[in-house]
């Protein structure tokens, strides 16, 4: 059985489409690595700003969203792992997870700390 060569060029097609979309996903991933390690920046020096004029509120409403970029940044890394690889190992999973948690714990001890003494 032989491909015609209009099914040829759907395969063709249909492997440059895939490439591309690969591509741009990997670009985009980037993209939205810098920007939340851009905005984590930010937000950690407002942080320092508003603890430093003792505003508990607005301090743990940047806490908040300090941890949720710190999430938004480890899904991000495991997506690439996966897609790199084609799976990420429940180990690492775990390691990454309890960095996570680690880091957000020591961010919140530091704020309220900071703020309460």
């Amino acid at each position: 059985m032989s491909l015609s060569e209009k099914e040829k060029q759907n395969i063709v097609a249909l492997r440059m489409a895939k490439t591309k979309a690969i591509q741009k996903n990997k670009t985009s991933d980037k993209v939205q690595e810098k920007q939340i390690r851009k905005e984590l920046t930010y937000y950690k020096q407002k942080l320092l700003g508003v603890c430093n004029q003792n505003d508990a509120n607005i301090a743990l409403e940047i806490l908040e969203k300090l941890i949720r970029l710190h999430g938004e940044l480890l899904q991000l890394v495991l997506q690439k792992i996966q897609g790199r690889y084609g799976y990420v190992s429940e180990a690492l999973t775990k390691k990454l997870t309890r960095v996570f948690i680690q880091e957000s714990h020591e961010l919140t001890q530091l704020v309220l700390k900071h703020l309460y003494g």
